[in-house]
């Protein structure tokens, strides 16, 4: 009997340790909450985005050979697009770096630039710098393309001069929401000062223009995008002058870059990167960029990683359909108003 009343009075004592432990516990938790302290670390938010751009393709929709070898190709293009776009849904921007219809192939020529911008409009493009090619139809032709693009063409550095003052050809910026990210798009296009097609624009300020832009997007944007038809030593050059851009999606020079042009700015502690892409000519290359973003609490969202590289157009890419498809209704009515007679000869 003893015995048992020892076991139940240390059975007893254990009960109430227990008890004070669980009080004493909950007690400092109830102070941690009073006090606004954190008793367990928030991880950082996560976005990734991805940005896929073309150059200088000069109207070249159908695929052509490059040593045998079949390449390039509006539909193939539109197929990597599509491909990426069901991976990352509502996560990828589609640009062009400029150079779009002119010195092309039969369709772009009969057209001027209509089934160009129509395509480009089925595929989806968010954004367009003009390249100096775009004007070579003149700037009755160029307003017609302008205004049927669903897309945003950007060509605030270049100015038509009329009676009244002058007027940029196209946008300054657009921002574009992707995801919970703003993403600001700036461009700079580019004329030929003594073709025809030039006589009555030009050029403003580059740099002066793209850091007054710059400053109207701080603040505003998590990432700012310069879309430059300038040739790639102009890029480098901006790249390394201009604040506030992150990326310079290049063209003109038809330069195909593998890797990126990284210009580094600034202190070890604080250094700036601004990345430089260009992705060559004729959609013979897709270039993307991958981009992951980080943010804590309710701060703005931070730029952590950057990805670019060249994705090949060749045999191996699966065709979309409906931009193949649209593609040979304009070859079959040029085809058809190639074969109806225009006179008879004696």
């Amino acid at each position: 009997m003893k015995t048992w009343r020892r076991i139940t009075g240390l059975w007893g004592l254990l009960a109430v340790l227990v008890l004070v432990l669980v009080w004493g516990a909950a007690a400092v938790s109830l102070q941690a909450g009073d006090a606004g302290i954190q008793t367990s670390p928030q991880t950082a938010q996560q976005e990734h985005l991805v940005i896929l751009h073309v150059n200088d393709s000069h109207g070249h929709l159908a695929p052509h050979k490059v040593k045998g070898r079949s390449v390039g190709g509006i539909a193939r293009a539109a197929g990597l697009v599509k491909e990426i776009r069901s991976k990352n849904p509502g996560r990828v921007l589609l640009v062009h770096a400029g150079d779009e219809f002119s010195q092309g192939d039969a369709v772009t020529n009969r057209y001027r630039g209509r089934a160009n911008i129509d395509l480009m409009n089925r595929m989806g493009y968010d954004a367009m710098v003009l390249g100096n090619a775009e004007y070579y139809w003149g700037l009755e032709n160029l307003r017609r393309r302008i205004a049927e693009a669903k897309f945003t063409v950007l060509a605030g550095n270049i100015f038509e001069l009329k009676k009244e003052g002058q007027k940029a050809v196209g946008e300054s910026f657009v921002v574009k929401k992707v995801g919970p990210l703003r993403v600001g798009l700036m461009g700079l296009s580019l004329i030929r000062p003594k073709h025809p097609a030039s006589r009555n624009l030009r050029t403003g300020d580059n740099l002066q223009l793209a850091r007054k832009w710059g400053g109207e997007l701080e603040g505003k944007t998590d990432l700012v995008v310069l879309l430059s038809h300038q040739g790639l030593p102009a890029d480098t050059m901006l790249g390394g002058t201009l604040n506030g851009v992150d990326i310079i999606i290049g063209g003109h020079t038809h330069t195909v870059l593998k890797e990126p042009v990284i210009i580094k700015k600034g202190a070890k502690s604080a250094q700036k990167k601004v990345y430089i892409v260009q992705a060559g000519e004729y959609y013979e290359y897709l270039g993307r960029i991958d981009l992951d973003f980080s943010r804590e609490d309710d701060g703005d969202w931070k730029l952590t990683k950057v990805r670019s590289r060249l994705i090949p157009v060749n045999e191996s890419v699966e065709a979309d359909a409906k931009i193949a498809e649209r593609l040979e209704e304009y070859r079959r009515k040029l085809e058809q108003a190639r074969s109806v007679a225009v006179g008879v000869s004696p």
